[in-house]
């Protein structure tokens, strides 16, 4: 936990005033201490802190001395910079936390931490100090393809890339640790697998397959029902094409899921499967600059992939890097997206008007003579409204521009892993 000094012109005007009032107070006695604790939440750089400022004055029948006056500011909770860069907070803002819990996510992957704080933990406040509890968990189901097992405890993730999947996109608004894009969505997550990069057999195959279609049923395992994800993410990926794993694509595309996957880490061999897939929203990384990872293959829309702090297992936290935690901040913006759509209790959008809106609003970014699209989940939520309001009309495009970033944030977590997702030839599938 990370702490500091603030100078004194830093303490707000509030804190001021009950300076102020506390120096007004009734003299009755001839000497007396006086501890007076503020407490006040706020922002800095991205970070949310507590401060907590420490008054101790001495005063007499004759006037008042202030002893010591101490102020410190704890770390609570980051919003990373791929929180910030895509607009996230503006779009969660926008669409409201009512309307996006009615929406559910699915992550094929290799498990999650369910029990993570920034799954469960929630905060509360008494005169603006945090306190905390355990409340249930925003992932709300689990299957295990492996072993056929049902339930949370059946995904338990021991390699780490589910859960910093899951917690780009769903890491709650709590005072601790980071944020997601979308705070306390309701997250599905199949478990494929045990370890993010294993080889490709007819095995591991025929699980994807499976995972892909238990996850478009939902938990009540029939297709077309209330509790179906709206949006499937796939952060993995190989570079043969199998006919199988295209048909379940195209069935849970017709059934109006949107699909989105990792473009993959291998620019040399192109987009990788199943992003490849016309049904499949394709997504590249790029870095804090909005320049292109260079490990990442091309994807007709872009999110951030470098740097990215987010949850890891073990309850822990971890900075990662690919294509792979790219794809979750995607996922996450249509899920926003359809929420936004069912405010009317009807969805009125199909996969390829959202595909549509997404690639019409996201950022033009000229790197070297070639443009690409990075996201834009603000810009996103909002041309949903528009388009609702005008379904006749083409979304708007946005016009390109150079993106930047403000100044870059201090690190935050004291002993994060990072992980840099290795490459892979088109045999063994790619974590990307």
């Amino acid at each position: 936990m990370q702490k500091f000094t603030l100078t004194a012109n830093q303490i707000n005007n509030q804190t001021k005033q009950r300076i102020s009032q506390t120096k007004m107070c009734k003299r009755v006695i001839l000497s007396v201490l006086v501890i007076v604790c503020c407490h006040q939440l706020f922002y800095i750089n991205g970070q949310r802190l507590l401060l907590e400022t420490t008054f101790i004055y001495s005063f007499s029948s004759s006037e008042y001395n202030t002893v010591q006056v101490l102020s410190s500011a704890i770390v609570l909770q980051l919003i990373p910079w791929n929180i910030k860069y895509i607009n996230a907070d503006k779009a969660t803002e926008y669409v409201g936390k009512e309307a996006y819990s009615k929406v559910q996510v699915a992550v094929i992957d290799t498990g999650v931490d369910y029990d993570h704080e920034e799954f469960r933990k929630r905060v509360f406040y008494i005169n603006g100090y945090p306190y905390y509890y355990w409340g249930k968990s925003c992932i709300t189901w689990g299957y295990n393809v492996i072993t056929d097992e049902e339930g949370l405890e059946a995904v338990e993730d021991y390699d780490g890339h589910g859960t910093a999947c899951v917690g780009i996109i769903a890491a709650l608004n709590n005072d601790v640790g980071i944020i997601g894009v979308a705070p306390g969505i309701n997250v599905y997550v199949i478990k494929r697998a045990n370890e993010a990069t294993e080889e490709l057999t007819e095995e591991s195959l025929n699980k994807i397959i499976e995972a892909i279609k238990i996850a478009a049923m939902g938990p009540d395992g029939i297709i077309g029902t209330d509790d179906d994800p709206e949006v499937i993410s796939m952060s993995f990926g190989f570079y043969i094409d199998y006919p199988e794993l295209h048909n379940i694509i195209k069935w849970a595309y017709n059934k109006g899921i949107v699909l989105v996957a990792a473009a993959g880490n291998k620019p040399d061999l192109g987009t990788s499967f199943p992003a490849k897939y016309p049904e499949v929203i394709a997504v590249g990384s790029v870095d804090e600059n909005g320049h292109p990872s260079s490990f990442s293959s091309p994807g007709e829309i872009y999110a951030p992939g470098e740097n990215i702090k987010t949850t890891f297992k073990g309850n822990g936290y971890a900075i990662m890097e690919g294509t792979s935690f790219a794809c979750p901040h995607v996922a996450a913006t249509v899920a926003l997206m359809i929420a936004e759509d069912l405010k009317d209790k009807k969805r009125d959008l199909t996969p390829k008007e959202i595909r549509e809106i997404l690639i019409n609003t996201a950022k033009q970014v000229n790197v070297n003579g070639k443009t690409i699209r990075i996201v834009d989940a603000y810009a996103a939520v909002k041309a949903v409204t528009s388009y609702n309001s005008n379904p006749s009309s083409d979304p708007p495009i946005i016009s390109p521009y150079a993106y930047s970033l403000a100044s870059s944030q201090e690190d935050f977590y004291e002993n994060t892993t990072k992980l840099i997702v290795s490459w892979s030839d088109e045999y063994i599938i790619d974590p990307t």
